[in-house]
């Protein structure tokens, strides 16, 4: 359900206290689950690599480029702290040499490797913190090393291709733009489909990170499709799309159209969205639309038919609404074809839902066709 609280993303309005603190578990909860969602994706941590050199040596061997080439694969590298290392043979003044001129040897190939020099910070202890007693060869080569502690987010890639057909509602193939979105809306590759309906994208993406499909035609509905690359997938195929024609008095349900809790913020995975709507109705110069916004609000709750309740359902509808609406109007869209409405929890497409997937949908925007 549609938690009251006070917004702290987006357009606030004031509450009473005892709306404030009412189903106060249910908020803590949803926000810590929500904490641990922006989490998972790009989320900065720190990591420790050791490199390790022959004695008497600051030359860095391909193995040990190896180490650093895969890490500079995986990772976006934020920050990175370079320090050196020495055994126990020779005098501090000769090993704070050796040491320094082994971070320096690092520090190069990050630089080859087009890391900013500004992230990179250098440290020489010579043979000032050993991690052993350097009793024997073996400890002694363990303390003939570089450790680099890295601030970094996850960012490994691969190579993914993306096949499917577009069709209209009547099962026709459709020409469409098809384009492929990160989390932030970011465009990252597109293409059109073919007179068959059918699309081939060939990209790279980030593993574990979501992405979405947007698909736009003139003559038809917008759509949008969440895709998220695992380690061990390469490919999508067979995806199909739908894109429904526009008829006057038909409603269409704006896909991929989230918001953040309980306030009227869209996340930055729903440009693209917005984008192709706003594209949609700059191209049709008649078409008029309708924005509906709902909330949802399962029958069975308890606090179903609170008061305070009611009223910040009904809000938070016709904020939603009014947030697409403004959209399109502060980019150059005749208000005169644009209308707003919020229908609080009236006309829910899951009453008594008791999923997440199912909440999630009842909680969407609406556009009606009023002329096209």
């Amino acid at each position: 359900m549609q938690n009251p609280q006070p917004a702290t993303i987006g357009i606030a309005i004031p509450f009473p206290k005892n709306f404030i603190s009412l189903r106060k578990k249910t908020i803590l909860t949803i926000s810590f689950l929500f904490l641990i969602f922006i989490y998972s994706f790009g989320q900065e941590q720190k990591l420790i690599k050791t490199v390790y050199f022959e004695y008497d040596n600051y030359r860095l061997d391909d193995e040990e480029k190896s180490k650093i080439d895969s890490l500079l694969l995986d990772y976006k590298i934020t920050a990175i702290n370079i320090q050196g290392h020495c055994d126990k043979n020779g005098n501090n003044s000769y090993n704070d040499k050796l040491s320094l001129k082994r971070v320096k040897s690092v520090k190069d190939y990050l630089l080859s490797k087009a890391i900013n020099d500004s992230i990179i910070h250098i440290n020489a202890f010579g043979k000032r913190k050993p991690i052993n007693r350097n009793k024997n060869e073996e400890e002694m080569a363990l303390n003939r090393r570089v450790e680099m502690e890295v601030a970094c987010v996850y960012n490994k890639t691969k190579p993914v291709i993306i096949q499917g057909n577009v069709f209209n509602d009547l099962n026709q193939p459709v020409i469409a733009e098809v384009s492929i979105n990160d989390k932030d809306g970011n465009e990252i590759n597109s293409t059109t489909s073919d007179k068959s309906g059918k699309y081939t994208l060939n990209t790279s993406l980030i593993v574990n990170q979501q992405y979405t499909l947007n698909f736009y035609n003139e003559n038809n509905f917008i759509s949008s499709q969440p895709i998220i690359v695992r380690e061990n997938s390469s490919a999508f195929r067979n995806l199909k799309t739908v894109l429904p024609e526009l008829k006057k008095g038909k409603k269409y349900l704006f896909k991929n159209m989230n918001f953040f809790g309980n306030v009227a913020t869209m996340i930055p995975a729903s440009k693209p969205s917005m984008e192709a709507l706003l594209k949609l109705m700059r191209k049709n110069k008649k078409l008029t639309i309708q924005i509906e916004g709902h909330v949802n609000h399962p029958l069975y709750m308890e606090d179903r038919n609170d008061p305070t309740l009611i009223k910040f359902d009904q809000w938070l509808s016709d904020e939603r609404a009014k947030m697409v609406y403004e959209y399109l109007i502060s980019n150059g869209i005749d208000e005169n074809r644009v209308s707003k409405i919020g229908y609080a929890a009236k006309y829910m497409l899951y009453p008594n839902a008791v999923s997440d997937e199912l909440m999630e949908q009842n909680r969407r925007v609406e556009i009606n066709v009023i002329d096209f």
